[in-house]
């Protein structure tokens, strides 16, 4: 991959003016730490507010007058109507707040932070032929093992009621929150100290770890592995969130819609 390998230096660049009290210095150690301390503060409220979402879904409140809450859980943690509903207002709710918190911390360059810049199109399009070509090996080799099939998907897809929920949520909603929390803050606080291949690989790691709860392990390292490794380079490679989150929603949507056909 082209660009610099050293770690980003944002004090200097649009960087506080001497004097200036709104932007107090701070060693790239520490906000390397404070970028951080965010990204995870941000990941617990975003598991809260998921469940608080989901509570209130018409079919999970109505299914607790009657059921328990362990039974109402098993009973539509699979639900296509439920889960799309749920996803688009916990990821749109915590994608706010994470940017809230972002701006308040970098200010003048929170944008340049998270990677708000329009693209470099020459090196979008390598990545995105690189991005298809790596999506039908892995189609290829998910049609030869089965392993690297989510079962879920089928049945999340083909129980939603709402095609249009369904995209929202879960083709869109979902990747711009991942892509903001991962490829924007994680991987743009790690660059403070740490070089592009070293913060795209603990990027790409935790993004892997997250997930370990939903899928299968060789799915996790065959599939969603290389695909977060991608989208990380996407991300330093173009100096822009926006590929990142423009792909990932692509492999959201086509598997939506693949999974229907």
């Amino acid at each position: 991959m082209e660009g610099s390998q050293e770690p980003e230096k944002p004090l200097l660049k649009g960087g506080p003016e001497p004097g200036d009290p709104t932007h107090p210095f701070r060693p790239p150690g520490l906000e390397m730490m404070m970028g951080l301390g965010l990204f995870f503060s941000i990941a617990m409220v975003w598991m809260g507010i998921q469940f608080a979402v989901f509570m209130q879904h018409p079919y999970v409140k109505s299914a607790l007058q009657e059921v328990s809450l362990d039974q109402v859980v098993e009973s539509y943690r699979k639900n296509g109507d439920v889960i799309s509903w749920s996803s688009l207002w916990y990821n749109s709710i915590c994608s706010v707040f994470l940017l809230a918190l972002v701006f308040l911390w970098k200010r003048k360059r929170a944008s340049a932070f998270m990677g708000f810049a329009a693209p470099s199109w020459k090196r979008v399009a390598k990545i995105i032929g690189i991005f298809i070509g790596l999506i039908v090996v892995l189609e290829i080799l998910a049609r030869q093992w089965t392993v690297l099939q989510d079962p879920d998907i089928p049945e999340i897809i083909g129980s939603s009621t709402n095609m249009m929920m369904m995209i929202l949520g879960i083709g869109i909603a979902a990747p711009v929150f991942e892509e903001l929390a991962m490829r924007g803050l994680l991987l743009g606080s790690l660059r403070h100290v740490l070089d592009k291949h070293v913060s795209v690989a603990i990027t790409a790691c935790l993004f892997t770890l997250a997930h370990a709860s939903q899928y299968d392990w060789q799915l996790l390292i065959v599939v969603l592995l290389p695909l977060s490794v991608l989208l990380g380079y996407a991300r330093t490679e173009t100096n822009s969130i926006w590929v990142p989150i423009a792909l990932h929603i692509a492999n959201n949507i086509s598997t939506i819609f693949f999974t229907t056909a």
